[in-house]
């Protein structure tokens, strides 16, 4: 009896603190930035903001939640 055939190439080592990965289907996704809201309130009961950020549909968003929470 023969012994059996051994592959062409031998497994590969993996050593400590290395990552092996396909890059086949990858997609980066980068965090979304907060949007910055300082609310105010005047002496007559009113409310008023201040937003920033810059993500420009968040802000629109932002601000449109805030229209209909405190403009009742």
């Amino acid at each position: 009896m023969q012994p059996p055939a051994q592959s062409a190439s031998p497994a590969p080592t993996i050593r400590p603190n290395e990552f092996q990965y396909a890059k086949d289907n990858e997609t980066a996704v980068k965090p979304k930035k907060p949007v910055s809201v300082k609310l105010k309130r005047s002496a007559k009961g009113e409310y008023s903001w201040d937003i920033g950020g810059t993500d420009t549909k968040e802000i629109i968003r932002t601000n449109r939640e805030l229209q209909e929470e405190f403009t009742k």
